[in-house]
């Protein structure tokens, strides 16, 4: 579910269980945490973040509950709270590092730290040199310096190893477009990678940033609004995509990224609030 596996229709039914699940026994932390992402992908941000709220109030040891809120804060922009939050996740959960790392490794690529990323990536990858998230995220890194024939080796290797490595679809395309191979990027556009990213914000974005390095404004904003509703609002990186350059310019474009600015500063202060109330102290 968390991923968007099966897309919308598959979403659904991991609500309804994790609805039923909770009408047997409202404490169970587990459900809880992935009914947040189902909230997200219900346009349901607000329910999002209280959730979040209340589990780190009432479940402040549970490894998940951190990674959650670190996701959710990084989905809203907020690096330094996510930072924090997936350092807890790590303290309680040693045996998750590579997790850890490879979301810590995204949040330093959003604030440019490219050198910061790797270092992160090669820890988890010297832990377990097979992990495929991270491989996928070391493959990006190569893309956003310029190296895309050792991105494309990188990323091919994770998913001959793993086809159903969903994220690493678009970021292949990615590669592929940058590097001039526009028949091997738009195979991997799949049915499947659009029915992920109907139902996953993170993966809406990549398909937005997919078309957008293309320069197809009309299916870019399609993916991007898709994103936002999905809950990611992750404007200072939205902002600052380099990926996102032949759109520059672009009018419907620019009232987005306006909008989602305005978004962004009232998200800064609805966590500002939880703050006030307990969140991450």
């Amino acid at each position: 579910m968390r991923h968007g596996f099966g897309g919308t229709t598959h979403l659904i039914a991991a609500q309804k269980s994790f609805e039923r699940a909770l009408a047997f026994d409202s404490s169970l932390v587990e459900a809880k945490v992935f009914r947040v992402y189902t909230f997200l992908a219900r346009g349901e941000k607000e329910s999002a973040r209280h959730g979040v709220h209340h589990l780190l109030e009432t479940a402040a040891n549970d490894y998940d509950v951190h990674m959650v809120a670190a996701t959710i804060l990084r989905l809203d922009g907020l690096y330094d709270m996510a930072l924090h939050e997936s350092s807890t996740a790590l303290r309680l959960n040693p045996a998750a590092a590579t997790l850890v790392y490879n979301d810590r490794a995204r949040i330093y690529g959003y604030q440019g730290q490219v050198e910061l990323a790797r270092q992160e990536i090669q820890k988890g990858l010297t832990l377990d040199p097979t992990q495929r998230l991270l491989r996928t995220s070391l493959g990006y890194l190569d893309f956003r310096q310029g190296d895309c024939a050792n991105a494309i080796l990188t990323l091919e290797s994770a998913l001959r190893e793993d086809t159903s490595l969903r994220v690493a679809y678009p970021t292949l395309a990615l590669c592929y477009l940058a590097a001039g191979q526009r028949a091997e990027a738009a195979a991997m556009i799949t049915e499947e990678t659009l029915a992920s990213a109907d139902a996953d914000g993170e993966m809406a974005y990549r398909l937005a940033t997919y078309f957008a390095l293309d320069g197809d404004a009309i299916e870019t904003l399609h993916w991007l609004r898709k994103a936002i509703y999905l809950g990611n609002e992750n404007y200072p990186w939205f902002a600052t995509n380099p990926a996102w350059a032949k759109l520059h310019g672009n009018e419907d474009l620019a009232q987005v990224m306006a909008r989602l600015k305005k978004t962004c500063r009232r998200n800064q202060q609805r966590w500002k609030q939880l703050i006030g109330s307990g969140v991450g102290t």
